[in-house]
């Protein structure tokens, strides 16, 4: 998948490959945060944008409607003008309802590379006797409708085109998660507060207190404020990945995370006097900022997943980024998609390593015991994209089989090396 984004608030124009790992390395104010915000907006919001966009040419409409089925051959559809007219409906609403801001520009939105799913059957209720059936297989979509009423084809359209692409659904870890997981009680408890008013006053419009009090955050984080508010719920289920990925977050922290029923606790794995259970609110900054993520692992995760993680070393140690990069390979070996946002070089410098492995040498085993590396951390470089944001673009960074060529970096490192170098020469004169 390929996402184009001109004309945004500090980006003049950025394109990506969205790739098993997608890495956007820059200085702070680049614009990072803006192009992976859009790219969520798009595909969280993907049925809602394809409501509108006209999937059968008007003959096709005609014929389905009046015999309640049609066949369509993949090379009869347009893919390229379907992902255009997708485009351009999300770039018109994409400042208010994902930013909530306006934009002086006209933004443009460019998406190419997304294929068309490949084989799919799908049984989806549409009224109270009424069923739709869509399957699709390499060479067609053949689409049924059983029902004794006339059908909107509005709706059908909407429902086909949010199944015929296989555009990934998506999850986003947002920089600000510290803050929600620290202040996620005092969220609930206003929520409690705002139920309390309508009781007491029938006067109030609920829908307009209930849209001014989620209104104030962009929606990626309002998003990531409504997931850990359903923690309990996500609790009752189990990802459909055949690893728990989440072991990586409790073996990092020596410990792991909970919902008991009334809030999310830390439970560490000592023993007697040095046993911990404490409210998330109470535990450090760093099991917080990756809460989130564990519990989206542990209980959400399924193949072909999109996971954005906005400054992902945010409040953990070196050691402990070494660690998270291994869970990345982890999850992109374990058919997940990752995109970062990152300005970290020891988070960059440890994919590197994990990219340098995918070599063969010699001796490669006993170097990989020594170092605790296993093969489920070994990153295939034609599984990497990376990009370095800069004056209002990105620019594709080469990689090949010693990683990631990030010149920013390898500047910002030499120049502390010349530096301790020539304050040493000068200690020692």
């Amino acid at each position: 998948m390929h996402f184009k984004l001109d004309n945004f608030k500090p980006i003049k124009s950025a394109e990506i490959k969205v790739n098993d790992l997608t890495l956007i390395f820059g200085d702070n104010n680049t614009g990072k945060t803006y192009l992976a915000y859009a790219l969520y907006g798009l595909l969280s919001k993907w049925g809602n944008i394809a409501l509108g966009i006209e999937f059968l040419d008007k003959e096709q409409r005609q014929s389905f409607l009046g015999n309640k089925q049609i066949k369509i051959n993949k090379r009869d559809l347009n893919k390229e003008e379907i992902l255009n007219s997708l485009a351009l409906a999300y770039a018109k609403t994409m400042a208010s309802e994902v930013f909530l801001s306006q934009s002086e520009l006209s933004p443009k939105i460019q998406l190419s590379n997304i294929d068309f799913v490949k084989n799919k059957k799908i049984k989806r209720q549409i009224g109270q006797d009424d069923w739709l059936y869509l399957t699709i297989n390499e060479e067609s979509i053949e689409i049924q409708i059983d029902s004794e009423y006339e059908i909107d084809s509005r709706m059908v359209n909407h429902l086909i085109l949010k199944e015929i692409f296989s555009a990934p659904n998506i999850f986003i870890s947002v920089s600000e998660r510290l803050g929600i997981s620290l202040f996620q009680k005092d969220l609930d408890e206003n929520t409690a507060n705002i139920m309390e008013r309508l009781k007491k006053n029938k006067d109030l419009d609920p829908f307009q207190i209930l849209f001014d009090h989620t209104s104030r955050y962009a929606l990626p984080v309002k998003d990531n404020i409504d997931f850990m508010r359903a923690i309990e719920r996500h609790q009752k289920s189990k990802s459909e990945l055949t690893v728990d990925l989440s072991t990586h977050i409790e073996h990092m922290f020596d410990g792991k995370l909970k919902h008991n029923g009334t809030e999310i606790r830390f439970l560490n794995n000592k023993r007697k006097d040095n046993k911990m259970d404490i409210p998330l609110h109470l535990a450090s900054a760093s099991v917080r900022a990756l809460s989130n993520l564990y519990f989206f692992l542990k209980h959400k995760a399924k193949k072909g997943d999109l996971i954005i993680i906005d400054e992902p070393e945010s409040h953990l140690s070196l050691a402990k980024q070494r660690l998270l990069a291994k869970l990345i390979a982890d999850c992109i070996n374990n058919g997940l998609k990752i995109l970062l946002t990152t300005h970290s070089d020891t988070l960059v410098l440890e994919i590197n390593n994990l990219i340098m492995l995918s070599n063969e040498f010699d001796d490669k085993g006993s170097f990989m015991k020594k170092h605790k590396y296993q093969q489920a951390h070994i990153i295939d470089p034609e599984k990497v994209s990376a990009y370095i944001a800069k004056d209002g673009g990105v620019s594709e960074c080469t990689i090949d089989q010693y990683g990631i060529e990030v010149e920013s970096m390898d500047k910002a490192i030499d120049d502390l090396n010349t530096i301790r170098d020539g304050l040493e020469a000068i200690i020692n004169d």
